[in-house]
């Protein structure tokens, strides 16, 4: 059995939170797990710290923005589909089954994601607001989303 390496970060409380221990995991060739070395960083903590929205949006056969207006501050957006009809997620460009470029190559650009009722699309946006995400449902058809967005 040959070895495989692995890094595990263990935070250390007693130093006020902010300090890491990067371990060096070693699997040796008879299978036991060994401790090969120490680093030892700091780290920031980040996640919710500007605040939270939610939004409920219809969508319909013409893309829209989820949401119309994105929460500036967000690095994280969730977007779950709540309606019956799949939604088909993608750029301002989006459509359902796409536009074959070019013709007859089998090759489809613009087309959307599709995502089905409860399901969710969930993404970290290190460019808050800069970052736009369409969706579309099929002619004719409606449906929701909720979306929560966090900053």
């Amino acid at each position: 059995m040959g070895a495989n390496q692995n890094t595990v970060a263990v935070l250390d409380p007693s130093l006020g939170g902010t300090a890491l221990d990067f371990r060096k995991l070693i699997v040796d060739a008879g299978g036991f797990l060994k401790i090969s070395g120490t680093t030892t960083g700091s780290f920031s903590a980040t996640g919710l710290s500007q605040g939270i929205r939610t939004t409920k949006m219809t969508v319909g056969d013409v893309p829209v923005k989820l949401p119309s207006v994105p929460y500036s501050l967000r690095n994280t957006v969730s977007i779950r589909i709540g309606g019956l009809e799949p939604i088909y997620v993608g750029n301002s460009s989006v459509t359902v089954a796409g536009v074959e470029t070019p013709a007859a190559s089998g090759i489809f650009v613009n087309a959307g994601y599709p995502k089905y009722q409860l399901e969710e699309i969930a993404a970290d946006i290190i460019a808050g607001a800069a970052v736009d995400i369409w969706g579309v449902c099929e002619t004719g058809k409606t449906s929701f989303v909720w979306i929560l967005e966090i900053g």
